[in-house]
């Protein structure tokens, strides 16, 4: 797998973390949340990266290096069983 990044936009900063190769599921596979504490589910979109774009290119330059857009799922657990927090205080380990 290509080395894939998560930019979280819901926060007055972007957030920036990796997304490991053995953290993504292929299609129709199932997830066993014995072991997550207080999973929730976020809908995402998913944007692949053809061609990297240089820094401080022109807007059809980078639009032409998308190579896949699709909608992803991403479960966001916490350690801290039954956290009351709301779950735009949640941040990634990774992040």
């Amino acid at each position: 797998m290509p080395r894939c990044w998560k930019v979280g936009l819901n926060t007055p900063e972007p957030m920036l973390g990796i997304i490991y190769g053995d953290s993504v599921l292929p299609d129709g596979a199932v997830l066993d949340l014995r072991d997550a504490g207080t999973p929730r589910i976020e809908g995402e979109i998913l944007l692949r990266i053809g061609q990297v774009p240089y820094p401080e290119c022109e807007n059809a330059t980078l639009l032409a290096s998308i190579a896949l857009i699709q909608v992803a799922m991403e479960i966001a657990d916490c350690r801290i069983t039954n956290w009351a927090a709301p779950i735009d205080h949640w941040v990634a380990d990774n992040a």
